[in-house]
C-alpha cells in the first residue's frame, strides 16, 4: 500500500512539472515572437542599473557600449585597453611605442610578471607626465577623499625635527661628526651615543642645518621612487581592468544578440571597488551622467569598479 501511495505522488509530481514546463515553453515563445524579429544593434547600447545598493554603486548609471565592440579578438581588445589608458600620459614618442609595443606582445602571451618592469624599465628616470592620474590626483586632494588603490602614495612634506634631541636622531652620525669637527674638536667619537652625548654639549640645531637638509633630501628621494612605483603599478592595474571591462562589453553585446528581448538594465550593473559605496558614489558624481570619454571603468586610476552581468540569463 505504501509503495502504491508512493507511485501516485510521483505521477502526479511529473504532470505537474509537465504541464508547468509546457506553460514556460509558450510563454517563452511568446516573448520571442513579440520580440523584434531581426537583431539590430544601435550605435549605443544605454542600460540602468535597478539594483539594490548592496551590489550597485549608484542607482542610476548610464553606460554606453559602442557598436564597434561586437567583434574584436582577444588580442584586439588588448590593444584597445592599452591605448585607452596609455593616450593619457604625456612621453617621447619613441619611448612610448617602445612601452606599447613590449607591453601588448608580454599580455597576449599572458607573461603578466612582464608588464611591471617594462614600465619600470622604459619610464623611470624619464620625464614623463600622466594627465588622468594629475587630474584626479586634484579632485581626491580637494575633497580630501582618497581610494584604497592610492594608499601607498604620498605627498607629504618630510617631518623636520625641531628638537635637539630629535634631530641627533634624524641626521646621519657622520654629518654629526663633521659639524663637531667643524666647531673646532681635535677628538671626535665613533660610536653613535658618543657622538650623540658629545652633540649635546658643543652643538645646537643651528649647526646642523646642513645635515638636516641632507636629510630631507634623502627622504624626499625615497619617497617619489616610492610613489613612482605605485604610479607604475596602478598603470598597470589600469590597463588590466580596462582590458577585463572591455571583454565585458563585448560579452553584454552578445548576450543581446543571442537573445535580443532581454533588457539589459535587469541583467547588468555596477559592482563596487573595495567595498566603498561612499566614494564610488561621489567619483560617479564627478565623472558625469554622460561619462565624457570615459564610457566604462576604470573612472580613475586604480579603479576598480566593474562592470557586472548575470550570466544566469543565457541558461
Amino acid at each position: 500500500m505504501g509503495i502504491l501511495l508512493i507511485f501516485v505522488i510521483l505521477g502526479i509530481g511529473l504532470f505537474i512539472a509537465l504541464a508547468s514546463s509546457k506553460k514556460r515553453g509558450t510563454e517563452t515563445k511568446q516573448v520571442i515572437e513579440n520580440s523584434t524579429k531581426v537583431i539590430t544593434i544601435e550605435p549605443t547600447i544605454s542600460f540602468k542599473s535597478t539594483r539594490g545598493t548592496r551590489y550597485s554603486v549608484a542607482d542610476d548609471p548610464n553606460i554606453e557600449i559602442p557598436k564597434e565592440f561586437v567583434k574584436k579578438t582577444k588580442s584586439e581588445i588588448i590593444e584597445m585597453a592599452f591605448d585607452h589608458i596609455f593616450r593619457t600620459i604625456e612621453c617621447e614618442a619613441s619611448i612610448k611605442q617602445k612601452i606599447r609595443n613590449e607591453y601588448i606582445e608580454a599580455l597576449i602571451k599572458q607573461q603578466y610578471s612582464r608588464c611591471h618592469d617594462i614600465l619600470r624599465f622604459n619610464l623611470t628616470g624619464i620625464d614623463f607626465k600622466w594627465t588622468w592620474f594629475d587630474d584626479w590626483k586634484r579632485r581626491f586632494s580637494n575633497a580630501d577623499k582618497w581610494p584604497e588603490a592610492w594608499r601607498g602614495i604620498s605627498y607629504d612634506a618630510i617631518d623636520v625635527p625641531e628638537n635637539l634631541h630629535a634631530v641627533l636622531e634624524f641626521v646621519k652620525v657622520a654629518e654629526i661628526r663633521k659639524a663637531l669637527k667643524a666647531k673646532g674638536l681635535e677628538k671626535v667619537p665613533t660610536t653613535r651615543i658618543q657622538v650623540q652625548e658629545c652633540a649635546l654639549k658643543h652643538l645646537t640645531v643651528s649647526d646642523l642645518q646642513a645635515a638636516i637638509k641632507e636629510r630631507v633630501s634623502y627622504f624626499e628621494a625615497l619617497r617619489d621612487k616610492n610613489n613612482q612605483q605605485a604610479i607604475f603599478g596602478l598603470i598597470g592595474s589600469s590597463i588590466d581592468h580596462a582590458q577585463n571591462q572591455l571583454s565585458r562589453l563585448v560579452e553584454i553585446i552578445q548576450i543581446k544578440q543571442e537573445k535580443p528581448y532581454i533588457e539589459l538594465k535587469e541583467v547588468v550593473y555596477l559592482s563596487p571597488s573595495w567595498n566603498d559605496n561612499g566614494l564610488d558614489r561621489w567619483v560617479l558624481e564627478q565623472v558625469g551622467d554622460s561619462l565624457n570619454d570615459t564610457i566604462f571603468p576604470p573612472y580613475y586610476p586604480g579603479d576598480s569598479i566593474s562592470i557586472q552581468v548575470d550570466y544566469s540569463v543565457r541558461y
